[in-house]
């Protein structure tokens, strides 16, 4: 009798750790599918800050930016394309949202956007390209082939401050560019990345 019951015990236990197992193999199968449908879904635009390097500008170099062109290249971070860092144009969706033009941004079509008067923020771009913050592309160097032309002046944020995309795979273009042209280094202001 010892034996049978002992038989019938690991028979129960056998069960109930196939049962466990089999809960355990449903759970992770549905978190799976909740991790797929997520990432599938997720399809927010970000830009980097370069945390480190705004960092220093701040610190080391306090009246380098004003407040004001500090709050201006944070709005302007919404509105670069991915890879370039291009300031592109953006329209409304009819839903919900924003979506880009591809198309190179104006003046107006930035101050429309981030609800600044033309003069004002065309005073604090310049100045923050004279800063080596924003670069000017008149002769279309840096270009990508999916941009549609205008006669807009193509507008660059400096990929040393912020970049959208893969920091690790920086639009080559731009980066010779950010090294023939680096004011910022120029000026003395030696980013630490």
């Amino acid at each position: 009798m010892d034996k049978k019951k002992l038989n019938e015990k690991a028979k129960m236990n056998q069960a109930a750790q196939k049962i466990n197992e089999a809960n355990e193999t449903a759970d992770e199968m549905k978190m799976d599918v909740y991790f797929k449908k997520r990432n599938a879904s997720n399809k927010a635009k970000f830009s980097q800050l370069i945390i480190e390097n705004v960092q220093y500008i701040l610190n080391s170099h306090p009246n380098y930016l004003s407040n004001a062109e500090y709050a201006t290249l944070i709005k302007l971070f919404s509105l670069t394309s991915k890879y370039t860092n291009k300031i592109v144009r953006y329209e409304k969706r009819t839903g919900y949202g924003y979506k880009s033009t591809a198309q190179d941004s104006s003046i107006t079509d930035i101050a429309n956007f981030i609800d600044e008067s033309r003069g004002n923020l065309s005073k604090k771009i310049n100045s923050l390209k004279e800063k080596g913050i924003i670069f000017e592309d008149k002769e279309k160097i840096i270009e990508d082939d999916s941009s549609r032309k205008t006669n807009n002046v193509a507008l660059y944020i400096n990929p040393e401050i912020c970049y959208r995309g893969n920091r690790n795979g920086i639009y080559g273009k731009l980066c010779r560019y950010v090294l023939d042209n680096d004011i910022l280094e120029a000026e003395g202001v030696k980013l630490p990345w």
